[in-house]
């Protein structure tokens, strides 16, 4: 196709029209392949770029085969996901320390002038514990500093519960322990 500048002007009415025609119909042309590739960039960048996490169903399938093909069964009751994922997963939280690492037990003690009851002045006795877990790291190693700290009630007035204070963390309720941490 030569340029419009290069050839010049018809002199008579129906080749310019005609002209006019080809060149309008040569537009249209270059505007429909225009709008393809713009269609097929927009879809290769969503393909690159989009999102990853849609996956097709198999039971989706069903829709495009005829009734004549022979359909694999699928279960549509169970959602895929729902049957793979174990109800540990789906729980809130922090998970659990794994029990294959070795425990380092550290016992907080109360001394003796917190352990006498307020009211009567007795000793108080050890009724329980409370642990929590610290993950530590000695060099090429982790182990598990379990905090217990003994808690202590008056026999006679069955009140005023004391536990050991707490120790200073460098991250407060958090797991990693000052070796971890340097």
């Amino acid at each position: 196709m030569t340029h419009p500048v290069d050839s010049p002007l018809p002199d008579d009415l129906a080749t310019a029209h005609r002209q006019i025609r080809d060149q309008a119909e040569e537009l249209r042309k270059q505007q429909l392949l225009i709008e393809r590739m713009q269609h097929q960039l927009a879809q290769l960048l969503r393909e690159r770029y989009g999102k990853k996490s849609e996956k097709l169903d198999p039971a989706q399938m069903l829709f495009f085969t005829n009734a004549s093909e022979e359909v694999p069964q699928v279960d549509l009751l169970v959602a895929p996901e729902a049957a793979e994922i174990p109800a540990t997963a789906r729980s809130h939280g922090r998970k659990k320390l794994p029990a294959t690492l070795p425990r380092v037990p550290k016992i907080h003690v109360l001394d003796e002038e917190a352990r006498a009851c307020p009211c009567c002045g007795k000793q108080r006795k050890e009724i329980g514990q409370e642990t929590r877990e610290q993950l530590d790291y000695k060099p090429a190693s982790l182990h598990v500093v379990e905090h217990i700290r003994l808690k202590y009630a008056c026999e006679d007035c069955q009140a005023h519960v004391a536990t050991a204070p707490r120790l200073p963390e460098p991250i407060e309720r958090g797991l990693p322990g000052t070796g971890l941490l340097a």
